[in-house]
């Protein structure tokens, strides 16, 4: 190890033209160049060199980085600067190490402060299509109301063959493997994610090749870009295999139609943070099930799924709603299979590209069987389309967003809606009703019903209810899956609303 000066941008400027003098004292150098060579050299980096010949040191750094071909010559010293001692161990493979802060200092031992810089065989080459691709998957992580920089970046590891891009707002990861040409050596970074993105976007389609050094260059044929390369040890880590455990595989559409199922129930502001959750639990008494729950507080979704094969129990995970809306959006190729591990602290959604890692959020979920009817005296089933094209042409009032559903004589449903004591009414053909009981007058929220009804497309849909100002239920069952959604009542005070 050697004693080190660290020298600070501002400090390294002061003395910027006698260390341009003294590159111009060799014959192949220009002052103007030198100093501008100095200059740009000081306002990138902490120098850390040997106090005993500080200035012949930062000259010779200067000059191998530049590829000044000469022996510096000793000028006058200035006066130094303060600064503080330091110890610091020589970078094995490059000519710097990152600091606290993102601080970058050039290692000094002797006269040989730098290693040669990198060289071509020692970049990443990925295509563009597919950096794109994950890049832009990992990036519906990020949010832009995060405000700690940390989290604006996105973090490569690239080893045998494969980068590995990941990022997180702590609540979720996303992951994404692509397939590239690396060093022989490991390599991470870390960069600023929404520039990188940016970039790659306008790149035309072919190799793109990323060299880190004290910076970080992308460049795809005349095209480049520097950017500065953040601490990947400050970064979270993606949690390891040996952390994990296997709990079952799902095949990818089933997984969307989870997603889809119960998502749109999750609430969507954090003041009760179980409510903006998806709750995933095992039921003790039916442990071949694994069931999806989501409410606001003023509907509900259940999604239940009987798998295959079930590897671990497990009993319940909240985890955030956004991660399985995300999870859903980056399995780009359907039909295959999506396995899903715990940890101590996270569930783990793997895809064929990546994975989806969700922190649990701790906090009871209420019983959704509590709050869903175990049976209901009367309902009828119905085209999802048919009550959809119904219901679309009536208007919505923003401050009474609700509409009446009633059952009349042969099989008829009516909707209406009541503006300003003005009714827009609709009707439609149910294809089965319940012939000991008919529907009751049912109240609830529009915008609600066309959530269901949109999830529920192209198929029949069974709407039950145990009478007015009780929860709505509508649901279908089907080889796959048994789907529930409970929307709560809007109360009707008025008996003629009934007429």
């Amino acid at each position: 190890m050697a004693t080190e000066h660290i020298f600070t941008p501002s400090q390294t400027r002061r003395n910027a033209k006698a260390i341009a003098q003294a590159l111009a004292d060799h014959d192949n150098v220009n002052h103007d160049q030198a100093e501008r060579i100095a200059t740009d050299m000081a306002s990138k980096y902490v120098w850390s060199v040997r106090r005993d010949a500080y200035h012949a040191e930062i000259v010779a750094a200067f000059s191998a980085r530049y590829q000044v071909a000469t022996q510096p010559v000793k000028p006058t010293t200035p006066k130094r600067q303060p600064g503080p001692v330091v110890v610091v161990e020589p970078a094995p493979a490059d000519d710097y190490t990152i600091a606290s802060g993102g601080v970058v200092i050039a290692q000094v031992e002797h006269h040989d402060i730098t290693q040669s810089a990198p060289s071509s065989d020692g970049a990443v080459h990925v295509q563009q299509a597919d950096l794109k691709a994950a890049l832009t998957r990992v990036m519906r992580v990020m949010s832009r109301r995060i405000s700690w920089g940390l989290l604006q970046n996105v973090c490569l590891d690239v080893a045998k063959g494969k980068v590995r891009i990941y990022t997180t707002d702590l609540e979720t990861m996303a992951v994404e493997t692509i397939d590239a040409q690396t060093p022989a050596a490991p390599v991470r970074m870390l960069i600023d994610g929404r520039r990188l993105l940016t970039f790659v976007r306008d790149l035309n389609a072919g190799a793109v090749s990323i060299r880190v050094s004290t910076r970080i260059v992308v460049s795809s044929g005349d095209t480049s870009m520097t950017f500065e390369a953040g601490n990947p040890d400050e970064f979270p880590v993606v949690p390891a295999g040996a952390d994990m455990t296997s709990i079952t595989a799902l095949h990818s559409d089933v997984v969307r139609d989870m997603a889809a199922a119960v998502v749109m129930a999750a609430a969507r502001d954090e003041s009760r943070p179980a409510l903006a959750c998806v709750n995933l639990q095992q039921p003790k008494a039916q442990p071949g099930l694994l069931r999806a729950a989501a409410a606001d507080g003023f509907r509900m979704a259940i999604w239940e799924h009987t798998p295959d094969t079930i590897t671990a129990q497990f009993d319940r995970a909240m985890v955030r709603a956004g991660a399985l809306k995300i999870l859903a959006q980056n399995m780009a190729r359907p039909g295959h299979q999506v396995e899903i591990l715990e940890t101590a602290s996270a569930l783990i959604f793997k895809h064929h590209t990546g994975m989806i890692v969700a922190q649990k959020v701790d906090g009871n979920y209420p019983d959704v069987k509590q709050i869903a009817p175990a049976t209901t005296t009367a309902a009828v089933t119905i085209d999802a389309d048919a009550l959809m094209a119904a219901l679309k042409p009536l208007p919505a009032k923003l401050n009474d967003d609700r509409v009446h559903i009633m059952q009349l004589e042969n099989g008829i449903v009516k909707l209406t809606v009541s503006i300003d004591g003005e009714r827009t009414e609709a009707t439609v053909n149910a294809s089965r009703v319940n012939d000991k009981a008919r529907l009751p007058l049912l109240a609830m929220n529009q915008t609600y019903l066309m959530d269901t009804l949109a999830y529920f497309k192209g198929r029949d849909i069974e709407i039950s209810g145990n009478g007015r100002n009780v929860a709505v239920l509508v649901q279908e069952n089907r080889p796959d899956a048994h789907v529930q959604h409970v929307i709560m009542p809007m109360v009707i005070a008025d008996k003629k609303e009934e007429q």
